[in-house]
């Protein structure tokens, strides 16, 4: 029978501690109420990116943060998630009423334990805000970050295709109106068409906006046009500071006709938009090529069209500051 030498177990015994002490510097024990013990690897080192999304602002200037903390969190390969503080278009799950994308923050979730966090929120003025934290990335891409968050859910996505095929071919026009009012002076009804080729059309024209004053305007001043919209006549200027004011059904209605009406806009095959808009922005990063921009007289289209370079650095949320119109 063999029998291993001393100096062979005391080789095999040295080197079975070298190996325990090798796991135990990667896993810690944590120990729990009730005494339970739960072995987690050490992810000291490790980040991840959590965005809260709040009812300071409406959807698409909330896109513009998100979308930019997605890029963060994506170039740094850092896990990223998303949580909701009273979110203005919740009907049950928030973002996941109306997107499959993106993992909302499970704060018991004991993969994530020793992680760093960083935390980044919508809107301006906070010490935690986008735009004091994170760097600006290029128009190209915001572009793809976009395509590979806005996915709607099923439902959603259905409905928009079925009335893509009911409209056939047709051109889209964006008008804002409702609460945009109340921040700037909006151009009219004439000056949208005047800036614009549709009086040259020869197809449908598909409105989408907010007041449903604007398409009958439309048809008064375009009597031999047809016009499309997924707006209702009752529909006389939104604002997205009203939703937590009414009931989650009608938050969800209101919500997904919004959605709808953007998702038909962006299947024309052509799509004109007002540039003071987050909508606009929206448009323009999400159907680059088929997106042309209107403008009033306050600013040149080479201007607009400059800042949409695909190669320009930008911040989303701050696209038209008058920082941002005189250096280009």
């Amino acid at each position: 029978m063999y029998t291993r030498s001393p100096i062979t177990r005391r080789k095999n015994r040295t080197k079975r501690v070298k190996n325990t002490k090798k796991i135990f510097n990667k896993q810690r024990i944590l120990r729990y109420r009730g005494g339970n013990t739960t072995t987690v690897t050490d992810n000291s080192n490790k980040t991840i990116v959590i965005f809260t999304i709040n009812s300071s602002s409406g959807f698409f200037s909330m896109m513009g943060f998100l979308n930019t903390v997605y890029i963060y969190a994506t170039k740094n390969k850092y896990q990223m998630f998303i949580e909701h503080d009273n979110w203005q278009y919740t009907y049950n799950k928030g973002w996941h009423d109306y997107f499959t994308t993106l993992t909302i923050y499970d704060p018991n979730d004991t993969r994530y334990i020793g992680y760093k966090i960083e935390r980044y929120v919508s809107g301006d003025h906070t010490p935690n805000s986008v735009i004091y934290n994170i760097p600006r990335y290029t128009i190209r891409e915001h572009i793809e970050a976009l395509k590979q968050i806005y996915i709607h859910q099923p439902h959603i996505q259905e409905q928009i295709i079925n009335k893509r095929k009911e409209y056939g071919k047709y051109t889209s026009l964006y008008v804002r109106r409702g609460d945009k009012a109340n921040e700037t002076k909006l151009m009219t009804t004439q000056q949208v068409i005047d800036k614009t080729s549709l009086s040259t059309v020869n197809q449908p024209i598909f409105i989408q906006t907010d007041d449903y004053t604007a398409v009958e305007e439309i048809k008064q001043l375009m009597p031999n046009s047809i016009i499309l919209t997924e707006t209702l006549p009752t529909q006389r200027g939104a604002s997205n500071r009203n939703n937590l004011n009414i009931s989650p059904e009608e938050r969800k209605c209101d919500t997904e006709q919004l959605f709808i009406s953007i998702g038909v806009a962006l299947g024309g095959t052509k799509i004109w938009s007002y540039y003071n808009s987050n909508i606009c922005i929206f448009y323009k990063l999400y159907e680059y090529d088929r997106v042309s921009i209107y403008v009033d007289d306050q600013y040149s289209i080479e201007t607009i069209n400059k800042i949409y370079e695909l190669d320009n650095s930008v911040h989303l949320f701050n696209l038209y500051t008058n920082e941002a119109l005189k250096s280009h």
